[in-house]
Order: C-alpha cells, then sequence, then structure tokens
C-alpha cells in the first residue's frame, strides 16, 4: 500500500503482476477478481494515471458500482460548473451514452455528408428534434427519496452530491404542473477532502430507506 496524491492505494503495475501470476498459476477466480477490480478502477474510476485509490477498491468491493458513476459524473459537471472552467473528471463512457441518448436519431442528423462538426450540428438543434423521454422508461419506478433527505444522496469517489427527482421527471415523460416545494430543491454539495464523517454515513444508511414512486 502506498500513497498518491494524498490518497492511499496500490500501484497498478502490482496488481497486473499479481493477476499474471494468478493465471500462471491457474486460479482462475482469484485471476478474474484482480481483472475486475483493475477494470472498473482503471476504467470507470480513474483517477490518478496507473494507480488504484482505496476509495475506488471500496466501491468496487460493495458491488453497487451504478450510484457511484452517477454521482462521479453529476459531482464533477457541477464542480466544472461551479468554477466555470476546468475539465470533467468521471466515467466519460457513462456521460457519452447518456449525452448522445438525448440527440435525434436520424440519418439526417447521424450523416456526416455535409462536412459540418459535430458542435455545428448540435447547435443547431432545437427544443422539438431533442429526445426528452425514453419509452422504455415508460413503466419503471423511480427513486423519489432516501431516509429523511427531500432527495437523493450519491457519493463517489471523490464527493457526495444530491439530485432532486422533481427536476429529472421530463425525461420519464412528465411535466411539472406546480411549483415544486421548497424543501425537495434542497441540495447539498461536499467537496473532495472534506472530512464529514457522520454526514457520508447518514448518507449510506439513507439507502437501506429508499423510497420509489
Amino acid at each position: 500500500m502506498v500513497t498518491k496524491g494524498g490518497l492511499p492505494g496500490l500501484p497498478a503495475e502490482f496488481l497486473i503482476e499479481k493477476a499474471l501470476t494468478l493465471s500462471q498459476e491457474r486460479k482462475e477466480e482469484d485471476f478474474e477478481a484482480f481483472f475486475a477490480l483493475l477494470v472498473y478502477v482503471l476504467f470507470l474510476f480513474h483517477n490518478i494515471n496507473n494507480f488504484v485509490d482505496m476509495n475506488a477498491i471500496k466501491i468496487f468491493m460493495k458491488k453497487n458500482h451504478a450510484l457511484a458513476l452517477h454521482g462521479e459524473t453529476y459531482y464533477s459537471i457541477h464542480l466544472r460548473n461551479s468554477y466555470g472552467k476546468g475539465m470533467v473528471t468521471c466515467c466519460t463512457r457513462l456521460l457519452y451514452k447518456w449525452y448522445i441518448s438525448h440527440l435525434p436519431d436520424t440519418f439526417e442528423f447521424r450523416s456526416q455528408k455535409e462536412g459540418l462538426k459535430w458542435s455545428r450540428k448540435i447547435m443547431t438543434l432545437t427544443n422539438t428534434e431533442i429526445v426528452w423521454t425514453n419509452n422504455h422508461f415508460c413503466r419503471m419506478k423511480t427513486l423519489d427519496c432516501c431516509g429523511d433527505f427531500p432527495n437523493v444522496p450519491l457519493i463517489g469517489t471523490k464527493g457526495a452530491i444530491s439530485y432532486s427527482p422533481v427536476l429529472a421527471r421530463r425525461q420519464f415523460g412528465f411535466h411539472i404542473d406546480k411549483i415544486p416545494r421548497d424543501n425537495l430543491l434542497d441540495g447539498f454539495f461536499l467537496e473532495e477532502r472534506v472530512e464529514n464523517k457522520e454526514f457520508r454515513e447518514r448518507i449510506a444508511n439513507a439507502w437501506h430507506l429508499s423510497h420509489r414512486k
């Protein structure tokens, strides 16, 4: 175990060597565990080059990566937006899939025969051309709140942030027909390296009492 960028963790080279050794010894289950950890951390929770930090390892061991991936992406976008500049550091594959899911799926838009760059083509889109809803979500129950939080709290490897499902319901085909209550719009943003153990534990416990609609 070493420290890099102020975070404890393991060098990727060490884990790769262990994985190769296990493969040669035909210890398949152990090899698959090491290999899966490397894939998840280096591709999904990439933070420091060639380094697997303990925050990512803990999330991997909990076996529920979706919540952390969403939290990480939303956290990074919010942080860079508040700074007004900087690079978004998150699972870019997840962000890309979400982004293109809202673009028109027509040949006219997808084709590059006009020679326009994607940035120029996106700038020409109107409100009616953007794909706001997805029919696959019509019959799904969505998270409404967790524990005593009036909204949904998320924790990634870098910090914590909450979002209000009230503002996200258009993606599920619902319109906001009245002004939401103030407490439904209350959110929080806990930056990286801000120590607040009790609050983080409160978030973790809230997920045992998640409410769906």
